[in-house]
């Protein structure tokens, strides 16, 4: 399930699980989402469409330590190329992410003010 939320100039995806080749059918809408959730936990068999999209933050959403080495180093990079290494975030280093808008504007808060930066990458396993 794909999720694409729209207020104004400010939106939201979160794209689920899918692999690549699903994500590609997402291209023909020309979405430009402000805030993206990572597919399938920053996994890089999810996460093709960052240089199309270029949000303003990007949200993983796994746990530390994972089995998985969930996020990628390479969806991680990428993230942080592309949001111009801002605006970055997990949940197992910020806690509850919680994005506030009126339409024009975003602001964050969160449980604890932590940005990824690449040593982030395999959650510290």
């Amino acid at each position: 399930v794909v999720t694409y939320l729209r207020y104004d100039d400010i939106s939201f995806i979160n794209t689920g699980d899918p692999e690549s080749d699903m994500e590609e059918k997402l291209l023909p809408y020309k979405l430009d989402p402000s805030v993206v959730v990572a597919g399938h936990h920053g996994s890089n068999s999810s996460n093709s469409l960052l240089k199309e999209w270029t949000p303003s933050y990007f949200v993983i959403s796994c746990a530390r330590g994972n089995d998985n080495y969930h996020p990628h180093r390479s969806v991680l990079y990428n993230a942080l190329r592309y949001t111009k290494y801002r605006n970055v975030y997990g949940t197992w280093r910020s806690g509850d992410i919680v994005f506030i808008t009126n339409g024009k504007s975003i602001k964050t808060n969160l449980s604890r003010a932590h940005k990824l930066t690449l040593s982030d990458a395999g959650a510290n396993k």
